[in-house]
């Protein structure tokens, strides 16, 4: 299990300096944790009935579960049940996403270099291998046996370096 805890008023302790993404459930921001004035991504969850509830503990406890070079490591979290938000302080990375690559070779008419390419689909599949090894735990709410990814898309996949 990772370090990550639970803290009390996480968002109010963050100054949010721009979004990085929205999906269904919520959205994700830059944020700068101002105790420490490090970076993070702060993933607010919107939990609008008891299955959002349970899918917000599920992927609480699934972050908390790895611990690996190419995926983004829960440094903290929170889930406020009667305000209908959780929040989860994940590893920033700063090395932009896939889709943002992807982009830029678009834009400029260009194609990724293939050493690049390679790069990138290595550190991914080595994520991935990872998740696919950890054991979920056995309860109704959650996966029988192994973890897999199921919204893998470019815009979910960055790098912490900037290596793509």
């Amino acid at each position: 299990m990772s370090g990550a805890v639970c803290i009390a008023n996480l968002a109010s302790k963050c100054e949010v300096e721009g979004v990085l993404g929205e999906g269904a459930f919520g959205k994700v921001h830059q944020v700068l944790y101002r105790k420490s004035g490090e970076r993070y991504a702060l993933k607010t969850m919107n939990l609008y009935t008891n299955d959002d509830s349970i899918l917000a503990h599920n992927e609480i406890d699934i972050q908390r579960r790895f611990n690996h070079p190419n995926l983004a490591r829960l440094a903290a979290f929170e889930v406020k049940r009667r305000e209908g938000k959780a929040s989860l302080l994940l590893e920033f990375l700063a090395g932009g996403t896939l889709q943002t690559k992807l982009d830029w070779h678009a834009h400029h008419h260009t194609l990724m270099p293939l050493d690049q390419a390679e790069n990138y689909i290595t550190q991914m599949l080595t994520g991935l291998e990872h998740m696919h090894h950890t054991e979920a735990r056995q309860t109704k709410e959650s996966l029988q046996g192994s973890f897999i990814h199921r919204d893998i898309k470019p815009e979910n996949s960055e790098s912490p370096r900037g290596e793509l």
